[in-house]
């Protein structure tokens, strides 16, 4: 048996995970080692379960991190009331999803009070999910762990006579966009959604926008606002305005890659009275149309076929033999085909999502020495004009006799995009149209013409060690 050594580096890439026997709960304090305590037995209070770390505070919410050498943090936090959902509790930090769950974006951790509704007694049973990332000892963090625990608190609230806003939608207002450009959709919300101020029940209230991802068109998203890992739906909270207006700018609806068209967008507002728990909450189905804008089209040339050649390359007119047709080359006085390759840049495939089409092309010759193009009638031009998308890929030339070399096209077309509006108010359909003029090329290979040979028949003799060779009457005639 042989035996050896082999010297190198091994590099280990050792990646950060969540630990996965750890848990998220309510921490109460430290023992004193300083390690924290988590309360495992029903948590007791009045009306309110103060959660923000202060002199009254019960205790915070935390992840129990076992790995000291790297920090374990919650980025998000989903307080859902399992056997509670309408009863009218209120999460102070938190943004209302008006379903019994409250997001509490990582930055409000530290801020959560949950407040019973009036007059409850009794105990709620309130499941705490958190999202956590070991954030690692060299940066390279971990994937976010979904961690949950479940907490029954005792409350007993007191009375108080506190009720949230009427909302009031306009719904006349309609939504415009124009393709792959973001919407605002935040300052339209200011003209759609305010809160009734008749009452002058707003004084407490806090306004709760809320879009389910899944009923977003495929392809779309929503900036500027939280999103609820255990719904599925993007959530913001806003204060509400004397005057019953609410703040949400900065929300934007990114839409999919080259939609035009139009949709209904689901949204749900939500209205808190944050002292009582006290909401109202309108479902809207917001009008959204979308404006078409040509893309830049692309011209991709490719040779199919030379046609009128025999097995040597050679016309068929004038040697007489069978044609045969060579694929993807172009030779030296053959008919070529090409394919033009014409492709729109949107990505759309129905009206519905904006089509862009092709509805004329130009195409030129740049020089006439190099060849022709043929027309439908079989005639040789130097320009044609298609209509029909689907001729592009059928183009031909016929190159001037015996050129070999570069062909240069020039294009010049012209591109629609319609769209088509069928769920919203206004013109059933809108078309946006460019006009993009540019150049493609070819190469055709040459081909060695026949050689016609003419002299004599008789040999021609000559003597050895003769100082010339006489050959007669001998002459070449190239082929042109």
């Amino acid at each position: 048996m042989a035996t050896g050594q082999v010297t190198g580096t091994i590099t280990l890439d050792i990646r950060a995970v969540v630990e996965p026997d750890a848990g998220i709960g309510v921490q109460i304090g430290t023992d004193g080692s300083g390690n924290p305590i988590f309360e495992d037995n029903e948590i007791t209070v009045d009306g309110e379960l103060d959660l923000t770390g202060g002199p009254d505070s019960v205790g915070i919410v935390a992840f129990e991190d076992f790995d000291p050498s790297s920090d374990e943090v919650i980025t998000n936090v989903v307080i859902t009331f399992l056997d509670q959902p309408n009863a009218g509790f209120v999460v102070i930090g938190g943004i209302n999803n008006g379903d019994g769950s409250w997001v509490v974006p990582a930055g409000d951790i530290d801020q959560i009070r949950i407040i019973a509704p009036p007059n409850f007694v009794g105990s709620a049973q309130i499941e705490i999910a958190g999202e956590v990332q070991d954030l690692s000892d060299d940066g390279d963090t971990s994937a976010i762990v979904i961690v949950t625990d479940v907490i029954t608190v005792n409350f007993s609230q007191g009375d108080f006579n506190k009720f949230a806003g009427e909302i009031v939608v306009d719904d006349s207002v309609v939504v415009l966009g124009t393709e792959d450009t973001q919407v605002e959709l935040g300052d339209y919300l200011l003209q759609i959604v305010q809160v009734d101020t008749a009452s002058g029940d707003q004084g407490d209230d806090e306004f709760s926008l809320v879009i389910d991802a899944s009923l977003l068109p495929p392809g779309a998203s929503i900036s500027g606002m939280e999103f609820n890992f255990t719904t599925g739906q993007y959530q913001l909270k806003a204060p509400v305005n004397p005057d019953g207006t609410v703040d949400l700018t900065g929300v934007t609806l990114n839409l999919p890659q080259d939609f035009a068209g139009d949709f209904l967008l689901e949204v749900r507002y939500v209205n808190t009275d944050i002292v009582s728990g006290d909401t109202n909450q309108v479902t809207d189905s917001i009008p959204v149309r979308i404006s078409p804008v040509v893309d830049t089209p692309s011209s991709n040339i490719s040779v199919v076929d030379t046609q009128g050649l025999d097995a040597n390359r050679q016309p068929v007119s004038e040697s007489g033999e069978p044609e045969v047709i060579v694929s993807g080359t172009a030779y030296e006085d053959g008919l070529i085909t090409l394919d033009l390759g014409g492709v729109v840049g949107d990505i759309s495939t129905t009206e519905e999502e904006g089509l862009e089409t092709f509805t004329q092309v130009i195409i030129t010759v740049a020089d006439p020495a190099t060849g022709s193009l043929v027309d439908a009638d079989g005639n040789l031009v130097n320009s044609i004009t298609i209509t029909d998308a689907s001729q592009l890929s059928a183009v031909q030339f016929q190159p001037a006799e015996d050129y070999s070399g570069t062909v240069e096209l020039l294009l010049n077309a012209d591109v629609q995009d319609l769209a088509v509006f069928d769920e919203t108010p206004g013109a059933a359909t809108e078309t946006d149209t460019a006009n993009v003029s540019g150049s493609t090329s070819f190469e055709i290979i040459a081909v060695n013409d026949q050689v016609e040979f003419i002299g004599t028949d008789v040999p021609i003799v000559q003597f050895e060690d003769s100082s010339e060779i006489i050959l007669g009457d001998f002459r070449c005639r190239p082929g042109y």
